[in-house]
């Protein structure tokens, strides 16, 4: 597909503690099923996904927001609103992809308690040599995690939990 033409795929990984790999090795070409890890960043993801719908003859608008739903027995209305205004779409579904916090959520009432609290979590991407090393690494330290992924020929991304996060995590 065009996403994994786009993408880095992962050959090799390792989790590391604070007193060295705890493991590490080679990442197969492919799962028994054929799925095979890649990395790619999401604007790639967004550009390749949107060009796949383009294809199909299908418009990824933007932006726009879900102001209100309702279902009856087989349809769903929309009210959204956008550049162009308010206005309301008749689907078969309704596919909410807008995060814990979401309209989505709100409407169909489901448990708050339910809902995760949002991460303390920071990335940051950066251009540099990463030869040598795996395509992902997680560091397990007493005071948080952090990830480096490789996201391109020398593009690597980091990722780092706050303390906060790590400990609620357990």
């Amino acid at each position: 597909t065009k996403i994994e033409q786009a993408g880095v795929p992962f050959t090799s990984m390792a989790i590391r503690g604070p007193h060295g790999d705890i493991v590490s090795g080679a990442v197969g070409d492919a799962a028994p099923d054929g799925i095979r890890p890649i990395s790619l960043p999401q604007l790639e993801t967004e550009h390749c996904l949107n060009q796949g719908l383009s294809e199909r003859g299908i418009t990824v608008e933007r932006p726009q927001t879900l102001v209100s739903f309702q279902q009856d027995g087989s349809h769903v209305a929309s009210v959204v609103e956008g550049p162009e205004g308010t206005r309301t779409l008749t689907s078969r579904y309704l596919l909410g992809a807008d995060g814990a916090h979401s309209k989505v959520r709100e409407t169909l009432q489901i448990d708050p308690h339910r809902t995760p609290e949002p991460l303390g979590m920071y990335s940051q991407d950066a251009i540099l040599n990463w030869e040598g090393e795996p395509d992902l690494v997680i560091w397990i330290l007493d005071s948080g995690a952090v990830m480096a992924m490789r996201i391109g020929k020398d593009r690597v991304r980091f990722a780092a939990t706050t303390r906060s996060t790590f400990e609620a995590l357990g």
